[in-house]
């Protein structure tokens, strides 16, 4: 027996203490439900579950980008429906002003109002947003880059359009229908009337030579037609350039007409030509099947280009009538009464990108993305902006020019509401995967709240047991007191 070292007492407080370990350890995994708390445990289960876990919030974070994505397209979607609620409003005036019945009067009141809706338009185009994106002013377009945009600007391209180079070659542009008479043949004292465009203009012999004029400017303003008196010749134009303008002069009286310098006569304007249409990849080589069933129509100085598979490119000529009735393009190339250019055909192009500046990340990793691509949406890329209804024959002009919008704001919203199906899905697939990760990762890292419980009862029985122990095996000394 020694009294130096009592090894029993020894003994127990190593079997507390390890006891007293696994309790604490217990106690940790059971308040806070982790099985894994430190690297110590298990390191590389640990570190399974750390990428588990990163991965998981990843995900998470992609689907939440897939929701708002969906949020964004239904915002898109929103004002889309009300464009075409505006468009259908405006193609129900143009069958009630394409009949003959309808006065001056009625149609100026009609023209108000869809002056206004194409500002409106103009306006949701510009005011829709999410979270501070515009939605319809362009932002979200695929993008064009037209190597001289004061000649031609490319406006919309479809999704079907691969990236790559347009040339094409712009023999003529599009000119408004024209009439032009000497301004020192006007007043001469005769009476009479003239029709300009159906609308009857009275001419009295009292009249001056400015009341003249302005009793034709008041009624090519009742027509579409804009009437320029320079200080050598009065003209009449369209407001629009195009085969669809026309300008109907009728003077049945021989003096009239001789004291005015107009006779009865009937012109229209021109649509654009343009011809050579090629289209190359991103590598410079010619797309052959673009190539190949590439057609070209024009509608004044819009230009549609379309191919197979719903492939179609549009661009504008930019076009400009000067206070002299003269007509140029808007780098200052001349333009004649025939379209044609005074610096000869030219060759255009135009290079169109992969995708536009709207990309959602919507996976957890690089290059996992989803293009949203929604065109510029304003009366002008609709095609609606010159909509002039105070003609009969402008309003009858109106109707095609409607269906086509309404047919492109239809497409844009089947585009939208492909991509947030897609998404839908998407979030979908996503939720599902973090699912699938959670379970894998509750499995590493989860306590078994009954496993641990157990092992919890029965450390603590052996701390108590232990415990108890070392109480007697502290007084094994005292028992050698007897001995001396």
């Amino acid at each position: 027996m020694v009294i130096y070292h009592n090894m029993a007492a020894l003994r127990t407080l190593l079997s507390f203490h390890d006891a007293d370990k696994r309790i604490y350890r217990s106690v940790q995994r059971l308040s806070n439900g982790i099985k894994i708390n430190s690297s110590r445990e298990d390191a590389a289960a640990l570190a399974i579950a750390t990428k588990m876990d990163i991965g998981i919030r990843k995900t998470e974070q992609a689907a939440r980008n897939s929701l708002d994505g969906i949020s964004l397209i239904q915002t898109a979607e929103g004002a889309l429906n009300e464009i075409t609620n505006i468009l259908q409003r405006m193609r129900e005036l143009a069958v009630q002003t394409s009949n003959g019945v309808l006065e001056a009067d009625d149609r100026e009141k009609i023209q108000l109002e869809i002056d206004s809706l194409k500002q409106e338009i103009d306006a949701m185009s510009f005011r829709t947003e999410f979270n501070g994106i515009k939605v319809l002013n362009g932002a979200a377009s695929r993008l064009l880059f037209g190597n001289n945009d004061n000649v031609a600007r490319l406006t919309f391209v479809s999704d079907e359009t691969p990236a790559g180079n347009l040339v094409y070659t712009i023999d003529s542009a599009g000119v408004p229908a024209k009439i032009s008479t000497p301004r020192t043949a006007l007043g001469t004292g005769v009476t009479g009337t003239l029709m300009l465009n159906g609308d009857a203009v009275q001419i009295n012999a009292a009249d001056s030579e400015t009341d003249i004029i302005n009793k034709l400017i008041a009624s090519g303003q009742r027509n579409g037609i804009k009437v320029y008196a320079t200080s050598a010749n009065l003209y009449f134009l369209t407001a629009e350039a195009g085969s669809a303008q026309k300008i109907e002069l009728v003077v049945n009286d021989p003096a009239l007409a001789a004291s005015l310098g107009l006779a009865t006569q009937t012109t229209q304007g021109l649509d654009a030509a343009v011809s050579g249409v090629s289209f190359y990849d991103r590598h410079g080589n010619p797309d052959l099947a673009f190539n190949a069933s590439a057609a070209v129509q024009t509608d004044g100085n819009r230009i549609y280009i379309t191919s197979f598979g719903g492939r179609k490119i549009v661009a504008d000529i930019q076009f400009t009538v000067d206070p002299n009735a003269d007509f140029f393009l808007a780098d200052g190339t001349v333009v004649n009464n025939a379209g044609v250019l005074g610096s000869g055909p030219r060759t255009m192009g135009g290079n169109v990108k992969e995708f536009g500046p709207l990309i959602l990340q919507t996976g957890p990793s690089k290059d996992m993305e989803t293009m949203l691509v929604i065109p510029r949406i304003t009366a002008e890329s609709l095609g609606v902006a010159g909509l002039n209804y105070l003609s009969q024959g402008g309003a009858t002009h109106a109707l095609s020019a409607l269906d086509s919008a309404l047919n492109d704001v239809a497409s844009v919203r089947s585009r939208l509401g492909a991509y947030q199906n897609r998404l839908e899905f998407t979030g979908s697939s996503l939720d599902l995967q973090v699912l699938n990760a959670r379970s894998s990762l509750s499995r590493i890292m989860d306590t078994d709240m009954a496993f641990e419980m157990t092992n919890y009862t029965r450390d603590n029985v052996i701390s108590q047991a232990a415990m108890s122990v070392l109480a007697q095996a502290n007084k094994r000394p005292e028992q050698i007191l007897q001995l001396l």
